[in-house]
């Protein structure tokens, strides 16, 4: 995604890109408080429905909210925002409340991966070598993450319970 050369790389961009992050961890850690009282498709309804309005003020108060473009664009439209946003919202969420917060953010790191193999299925887009390299490695990370951490717990608990004898 960078690229192979460091030399051309936008450092404004990489600064956007890494304060994403770190709001994107505290959505996580807010997200994960509030579904401890919350069901998950209660949280999604409401989240989306603020974030809607929000964004209807802000194009209204902006004037660039335009509904100027064709009606076959709402087929379109629909399916991304049940999709894309409600759909994802709402499954991350209860990956979130069945997994807890680490498990579900360190899977959530393939979905650029899985957007990337869309890409290159819908769109006949081609990875180098290194980006199918880096790809695969993002998606084992993930896995050995969560295991690990899963095999971790358990001998740790082996450990425990010997104690205790």
């Amino acid at each position: 995604m960078l690229g192979t050369t460091l030399g051309k790389i936008n450092t404004l961009g990489v600064l956007f890109a890494a304060g994403a992050s770190v709001v994107y961890a505290g959505y996580v850690i807010l997200s994960n408080k509030i579904l401890k009282q919350v069901p998950p498709i209660i949280a999604t309804a409401f989240i989306c429905l603020f974030i809607s309005l929000g964004l209807f003020v802000a194009g209204l108060s902006s004037k660039s909210l335009n509904f100027g473009f064709q009606g076959t664009a709402w087929p379109w439209i629909i399916g991304l925002v049940i999709v894309s946003t409600i759909c994802a919202m709402l499954t991350f969420f209860q990956g979130l409340e069945i997994l807890g917060p680490t498990k579900a953010t360190v899977l959530s790191t393939a979905e650029p991966v899985f957007g990337v193999i869309i890409a290159m299925i819908l769109f006949s887009d081609r990875l180098t070598k290194i980006q199918f390299f880096g790809a695969f490695g993002v998606i084992v990370d993930a896995i050995i993450a969560v295991y690990a951490r899963d095999n971790i717990k358990e001998q740790q608990n082996r450990l425990t319970e010997g104690r205790d004898c």
